[in-house]
């Protein structure tokens, strides 16, 4: 009976000792499994965590693949601009070097164009002096006209002509060969046509210088008297005395036409004395192949304005005015002179060599 005390003390004990163990036992893996449950907690804290930042990096390298793609397509687009810029460039480049073959050629072409502009300005300015060298008569009939046919600086015009015809000196000649004649060349063959007898009259009045011109006009039961030669008096008559009054005015010569047929026309040139600048002028016109007065610009001929096309076909309206310098023509609805296509010579010449300078 004590030895199943004993027992079962033993037993008692052992159960204690083993309980006690299992006690400890329990503890500490109850511990350890807190613990684990703690670590496993932050692992899967930290596996949250890295999965968040593989989002954002996933998402930050889905951009950067697109952003590449993007610059990738760009690149591309820049290779082909580049290419196309290098066919460019070499275009531009085979283009500038036929720019500067040209551009050597055209100023080699200036070069030329300013040398015959040079030479067209020479034959302009032998034009103005051969005018200016006509504008006076040198001939040894002066000395008599002016004594028969000028007295107190009034030159007598009808006097001049009847004495020039009744001493062979000089006479109108129609001319085939419509050619204006230098006043001497006139007064050497002793005659000439329309433009060439208004042309010597024009020289004649610049020589004698007279105050006052006197032209005959009809005058039914009146004498004009020309000049005197000997016991014999010559005069006009029905003819009536007209005087123009030359100060501060000068004397052209103008043309127009008086009829047309088709396309051929018939023209007449007469003196004028006039004032104002040409081709803007006003005065009174005579015919010089017999010292008529004919009326005055304005109102007996016409006058071309610039604007009016074709002018220089109308009849009796002047198209042409010769001064003691120049010619005005009125052409292609507007007057031209000498003097304007040597401003505009000059013009082109300066735009010519600043052109030249530049390039």
């Amino acid at each position: 009976m004590d030895k199943i005390k004993v027992l079962l003390g033993i037993a008692v004990i052992t159960l204690f000792l083993t309980t006690a163990y299992l006690v400890v036992i329990y503890t500490g893996l109850n511990e350890r499994h807190s613990n684990l449950l703690k670590a496993y907690s932050k692992s899967v804290q930290s596996v949250q965590a890295c999965q968040s930042d593989l989002e954002h990096e996933k998402e930050a390298l889905l951009e950067l693949n697109s952003q590449y793609n993007k610059l990738f397509t760009k690149y591309n687009e820049l290779l082909d601009e580049n290419k196309q810029l290098s066919n460019e460039t070499a275009t531009l480049k085979s283009e500038l070097n036929k720019s500067q073959e040209n551009l050597q050629n055209l100023k080699g072409e200036i070069v030329n164009v300013v040398a015959n502009i040079k030479s067209i300005e020479e034959s302009l300015n032998e034009s103005f002096r051969w005018f200016e060298s006509n504008s006076k008569l040198n001939d040894p009939s002066l000395y008599e006209v002016k004594k028969k046919c000028m007295k107190n600086l009034e030159l007598n015009i009808p006097c001049v002509v009847y004495y020039w015809q009744a001493e062979g000196i000089f006479e109108y000649k129609k001319e085939v060969n419509d050619t204006l004649y230098s006043v001497d060349a006139s007064m050497a063959k002793h005659s000439g046509d329309c433009e060439d007898f208004a042309f010597v009259m024009k020289a004649l009045i610049n020589s004698l210088e007279p105050r006052k011109l006197l032209l005959w006009e009809e005058d039914k039961g009146s004498t004009f008297d020309l000049y005197e030669e000997g016991r014999y008096s010559y005069y006009l008559d029905d003819a009536g005395e007209k005087p123009i009054y030359l100060r501060g005015k000068h004397v052209d010569v103008v043309c127009f036409l008086t009829e047309k047929n088709g396309n051929d026309y018939i023209g007449h040139c007469v003196n004028a004395v006039v004032e104002g600048n040409e081709p803007n002028i006003t005065g009174d016109l005579f015919e010089p192949q017999d010292g008529n007065y004919i009326g005055k610009i304005g109102t007996n001929l016409g006058l071309c304005e610039d604007g009016q096309e074709e002018c220089d076909e109308w009849i009796n309206y002047i198209y042409l005015i010769i001064t003691d310098k120049q010619i005005y023509l009125f052409k292609d609805g507007k007057w031209q002179s000498y003097s304007s296509m040597y401003d505009k010579l000059e013009g082109i010449k300066r735009q010519l060599f600043a052109l030249n300078e530049s390039s």
